[in-house]
This record gives structure tokens, C-alpha cells and sequence, in this order.
């Protein structure tokens, strides 16, 4: 029989995603398979087929190429992030190819990259770079972490690991969940959502949209922070309404956001987020570490080899 190999299209072709997957393709390597990586496929398109057995894809671009997949002899697509929906799962059955996930883990760089963001915008740390790069010796006066009331929306998203962080460092900790009666929240932090939004000096939000079901952070809810207040976007950007934000922040009723949960088109088009120098905006980098990918690229790998060899659809060397 052929051999069969595992080829990635996950990430895009940098000098750190390279180093990656060089670690993930030793660990192939140690498990007896051939690995491939070919990054750079964006919305399904230049995906080059010809003898894999698995896929390695990061979101939805292959959707629109399992009837491709079916007729190249692809057998196995794994998700290193996300998750696949109920009729990728049913057509992907009916033409032979096995769909399977990486479990999502990466709280603790989640609530890592949240904290970052928290301490730039608190301290206003880009503000003063920023002015700094200009030429300017401007020193304003900036917000302590420590001490601070933070509201949380949601647990998952790294939202957990932050409640542990910041009651570490001090802070007053407030959480609101979408369905209190399954969550699994400390009691002691439990807050209704306006009081929530009242209270904070921090509101950072992990909600998942399948876990919140509709838009939670509304031009009502952003009218009741503090004018002080910084809010944090981790979870679903659907959650957060971005026109009202955009206009709390033109006219500074708040005092600053960050959005690490962006649409590419953010980037390649015109946004008048990107017209403020109050908000940061980050391409989704909340799980981005080098630990993370490694570990995750690593776990698509095994569940492949893995799903392989139960089909028949894999040699080993």
C-alpha cells in the first residue's frame, strides 16, 4: 500500500510558526509517519491533496473541499482549533472522511494574554510608547491593577484562570455567568450583570457565543461603566456591540478597549476601530504561544496517526 501522510495547512509561513512545526514534525517522525506542512491555504483555495491520508486544518477553510478530499483519498481532517458544526460532521460521514478536533486547552495562556492586555490599558503603556516614538517626554497619569475591581463574563476563554490572577494580585472579583444555575463559578464572585458593569474598573469578556446565545454587551451595558473603565474582549466578538463601543470610545465614556477576537476583514479593510488610539486590536492571539501550538499541533498529529491506522488508511515506515 502507498504510503500515507499527514499534511498540515494550519498557521501561516513565519520565522516562529516554522520553528513549530519543525518540533511537531519531529514528533511525527518519532511516531513513524510522514509529515508535511503547507501553510498559506486561505479559504480552501491552492490546497494540494495528492497523497495525504489527513489533513491538519486550523478553521473552516476545507468545508467547501471535503467532495475534493473524498475523491484525493483523504480519510482523516482534523481541526487543531475550533470545532467542527453538526453538517460538516454528517456530509463529511456520508463521503467517507473521518472529522475529529484538537480539545481546546490553552486557559492559562488565554488568561495570560487577558492580563497583558489588562496591565497595558491600565497603565497605558502603548499610549506612552506611542508618544515616545513621536519624540514626546509626556508622563500621564495612569491606573493601578492592584486594588482593582475586575468583572468577568464567563469562565471559559481563560476567564477562570483570570479570577484566580487577579484575586492573587489583589483585586475585587465579580463573575457573571449566562446560566448560574450550571455554572460552575465561585459563589463568592457571583454579580448580576448590570451591577457587574457598574461596579468594574476591568470588564473582560470570555463568553463563547454558543454559551451566550445572543449580543451581552450592549449600548445599555457599556452606558453604565465608569468612565475610568477598560473593557476586554476575548470571547465571541459578536457579543460586544462594536458600534456603541467605537462611540464610548471616540467620545471617551470610557476610557479604553481591547479586542483580541477580530474578523481578518478588520485588518484589510477600513474599520474606524482603527482610527482611535484608545483601543488595541490583536488578530486573535489569546492561544497563540509557541507552548500552545506546539502542544496542540503535536495532539493533531497523534489523533491522526491515530484514526489512520484504524481505517487502514496508513503505513507505517
Amino acid at each position: 500500500m502507498k504510503h500515507k501522510e499527514i499534511r498540515s495547512i494550519a498557521g501561516e509561513d513565519n520565522p516562529d510558526m516554522r520553528a513549530v512545526q519543525e518540533q511537531v514534525r519531529r514528533f511525527a517522525e518519532g511516531l513513524g509517519c510522514r509529515y508535511t506542512w503547507a501553510p498559506g491555504a486561505v479559504g480552501g483555495e491552492n490546497i494540494d491533496l495528492a497523497g495525504a491520508g489527513a489533513l491538519i486544518v486550523d478553521g473552516d477553510e476545507i468545508n467547501m473541499r471535503l467532495t475534493d478530499c473524498s475523491e484525493a483519498g483523504v480519510k482523516v481532517v482534523v481541526r487543531r482549533t475550533g470545532s467542527w458544526r453538526e453538517g460538516d460532521l454528517q456530509r463529511a460521514l456520508s463521503l467517507g472522511i473521518r472529522l475529529a478536533a484538537v480539545p481546546e486547552n490553552g486557559e492559562a495562556e488565554m488568561a495570560e494574554m487577558t492580563l497583558s492586555l489588562i496591565l497595558a490599558l491600565r497603565r497605558k503603556v502603548i499610549r506612552h510608547h506611542q508618544q515616545v516614538m513621536e519624540g514626546q517626554w509626556i508622563r500621564h497619569a495612569a491606573s493601578s491593577v492592584t486594588g482593582s475591581t475586575i468583572g468577568i463574563l464567563g469562565l471559559e476563554n481563560g476567564g477562570g484562570k483570570l479570577a484566580q490572577m487577579m484575586e492573587a494580585m489583589g483585586c475585587r472579583v465579580l463573575v457573571w455567568q449566562p446560566d448560574p444555575e450550571n455554572a460552575e463559578a465561585d459563589s463568592r464572585f457571583s454579580a448580576e450583570l448590570e451591577a457587574l458593569c457598574r461596579e468594574a474598573d476591568i470588564v473582560s469578556v470570555h463568553l463563547s457565543y454558543n454559551q451566550a446565545g445572543k449580543q451581552i454587551v450592549s449600548k445599555e451595558l457599556i452606558g453604565r461603566m465608569k468612565r475610568t473603565a477598560v473593557l476586554i474582549s476575548m470571547g465571541d466578538g459578536r457579543l460586544v456591540d462594536t458600534e456603541a463601543l467605537y462611540a464610548a470610545l471616540k467620545e471617551k465614556r470610557i476610557e479604553a478597549a481591547a479586542l483580541d477576537t477580530l474578523e481578518r476583514t478588520v485588518i484589510e479593510g477600513e474599520n474606524p476601530f482603527r482610527t482611535l488610539r484608545n483601543v488595541i486590536l490583536t488578530p486573535g492571539i489569546g492561544r497563540f504561544t509557541r507552548e500552545e501550538l506546539v502542544r496542540s499541533g503535536c495532539e493533531a498529529v497523534r489523533i491522526a496517526f491515530k484514526l489512520l491506522s484504524e481505517s487502514n488508511g496508513f503505513n507505517t515506515k
